[in-house]
């Protein structure tokens, strides 16, 4: 299955798997590279970077530790139930995810922002 917005097209998994590991990311990414760009260094990153978030019931929310920052550049974002396999951390702890398959389960929305 396909998820679309606009032009863009991310594969989405089945829901017949639950995955254990699950993640929000932030934001469209480009999905034929599935990698971030760091804006502090101006680099690539190995994967996509995503925030740990965890099962509640059976919709996926942030973890309680963690805190999101406003974009700056965009007043708001798109957040994504995310799951894939962790191939390294950013310097800001976050982690990065290559294998990144959109999840069709809801998010709960109650994340804290800063």
């Amino acid at each position: 299955m396909t998820l679309s917005i606009r032009d863009w097209k991310v594969r989405v998994q089945s829901r017949k798997v639950k995955p254990e590991q699950v993640f929000i990311r932030f934001g469209m990414w480009d999905t034929r590279a599935n990698v971030s760009y760091n804006h502090s260094t101006k680099e690539k990153e190995r994967g996509l970077s995503v925030y740990p978030a965890k099962w509640k019931g059976k919709a996926i929310t942030l973890d309680e530790s963690e805190v999101v920052a406003e974009h700056p550049d965009l007043p708001s974002r798109y957040a994504f139930p995310v799951t894939g396999t962790i191939v390294g951390y950013v310097s800001d702890g976050e982690p990065v995810l290559k294998g990144v398959r959109v999840l069709p389960y809801p998010l709960n929305l109650n994340t804290k922002r800063i």
